[in-house]
């Protein structure tokens, strides 16, 4: 998942500070995210909604990383 990929890269160093910074901030919005869309799941029975935010709050972390790689090059 995404949320591993993050720790890989910050343990192995290959991220800057700040976008370490900037990438355990996207992964903490990713988990309340999903954490936020199991409960919706469970308590109101929505599904379609829920399934989009999980996609567009998960991907911040690729995004940033997207960003960060262009700046480099």
């Amino acid at each position: 998942t995404i949320l591993q990929v993050y720790d890989m890269l910050i343990a192995k160093e290959l991220i800057t500070v700040a976008e370490s910074i900037m990438l355990e901030k996207a992964k903490d919005f990713a988990v309340n995210i999903v954490n936020l869309c199991k409960y919706i799941k469970e308590t109101k029975k929505e599904s379609v909604l829920t399934n989009q935010l999980i996609r567009s709050g998960t991907s911040v972390g690729a995004n940033i990383r997207e960003a960060f790689y262009a700046m480099e090059n």
